[in-house]
């Protein structure tokens, strides 16, 4: 089982009660200047989701650890979720080299993680966000597109 890093995903999370409580309660303990052990707290009891192949990564975890600007997180959060990613294997080629031309272009991923209940899809996202989401993948794993993917 794993906690929640709410503090950091905070800033990626679709807006929600569930969020807003969140947020609520983190904002609370820093004003107050609480200290554990008497800090409220949201513990989610979930299961760990794998990784699945030797240096792989999660996707919004390397994005929130890097430079990408904290108001782009959120549709990049959607962008994932829409093509149903998790971690970098979701989106790569099996050697893990490459990104795939599906995901390059947020039309979708490995099918890796088919049997998570995912939200349902934008219809569609604008060049200026599939840009961002593009520029975003490249300036954080530094993968470019296979050969195989350009033909």
């Amino acid at each position: 089982m794993a906690s929640i890093p709410w503090n950091k995903v905070t800033e990626y999370i679709t807006e929600s009660w569930h969020g807003y409580i969140i947020e609520f309660l983190n904002c609370c303990n820093e004003k107050r200047n609480v200290q554990e052990p008497y800090q409220i707290k949201v513990i989610e009891n979930i299961d760990t989701i794998p990784l699945l192949r030797k240096n792989d990564a999660f996707i919004m975890e390397a994005f929130v650890n890097s430079d990408i600007n904290k108001k782009d997180l959120c549709i990049l959060n959607i962008m994932r979720m829409s093509i149903r990613a998790i971690t970098l294997s979701d989106i790569c080629t099996p050697e893990g080299l490459h990104f795939t031309n599906r995901a390059w272009n947020l039309q979708g991923s490995n099918g890796l993680r088919e049997d998570y209940k995912w939200p349902r899809s934008p219809p569609s996202f604008t060049n200026r966000q599939i840009q961002l989401w593009q520029k975003s993948l490249y300036s954080v794993f530094g993968r470019p597109l296979s050969p195989s993917n350009l033909r």
